[in-house]
């Protein structure tokens, strides 16, 4: 079994050897919907699956190569995060956690939990990061196996990669431009994916030179333009 330990994410363990990877959750929804999502995703959207230890929800798995991150690709991000997306909508959401249980709750996350769309899969965290690519395409890792209003999952991505973007002079347009092109590539409501994004970056204990505190500031600053589409 792979036994160099790679870093891992806050709620798994994860090693590998030259070809697999093996994944061991010990806290959180990985340890439930976290592990099933991961070998639910559709073919040609994940890591192949060699093998699952259902008890302890452990996956080894193929280990993507280069397995470069969509962080430092210099081509169309977005596109290549729309078509991702909309590929894990077709996936059974069943043993997945609701959207309404894996969000915090704010009176704005209320608002669009009451509002919601039909259900979908969604990954709960596709972020750049989270986009490798391998040798035939860009993959997803690491899902948390939500389902939910499908424009919480273009949340993470109009947030990230928190390096660059939580320094742009013009962090504002950025986002702005960033929120609607989604929406025109999901075909989605631009409102529900900036309400969802804003939701997920909200804090009262952040630093102000936090590059996380300027990204909830600047999306705070839509509100304006953005809120009164909820309805």
């Amino acid at each position: 079994m792979p036994e160099e330990e790679l870093p891992g994410g806050h709620c798994s363990r994860v090693y590998a050897d030259a070809h697999r990877v093996l994944k061991v959750p010990f806290r959180g929804e990985e340890m439930d919907s976290g592990w099933r999502a991961l070998v639910r995703l559709p073919v040609g959207l994940g890591p192949q699956i060699y093998e699952i230890e259902e008890a302890a929800g452990g996956v080894l798995m193929e280990r993507l190569r280069p397995g470069t991150s969509l962080a430092g690709f210099d081509g169309d991000a977005e596109a290549v995060f729309a078509s991702l997306a909309l590929g894990l909508r077709g996936a059974s959401t069943e043993g997945m956690l609701p959207l309404s249980q894996f969000v915090t709750p704010s009176p704005l996350a209320d608002r669009l939990l009451a509002t919601s769309p039909e259900p979908v899969f969604l990954h709960g965290d596709l972020h750049h990061y989270n986009i490798l690519r391998g040798q035939d395409g860009w993959r997803i890792i690491d899902p948390k196996g939500v389902f939910g209003d499908p424009a919480y999952e273009a949340a993470a991505f109009i947030r990230n990669p928190i390096e660059t973007i939580g320094s742009e002079p013009d962090l504002l347009g950025s986002l702005r431009r960033r929120i609607d092109r989604l929406a025109e590539l999901l075909q989605l409501h631009r409102s529900r994916i900036w309400g969802w994004s804003l939701v997920g970056v909200s804090s009262t204990d952040r630093d102000v030179d936090d590059p996380w505190a300027r990204v909830e500031v600047a999306l705070r600053d839509l509100e304006e333009e953005y809120s009164a589409e909820l309805g």
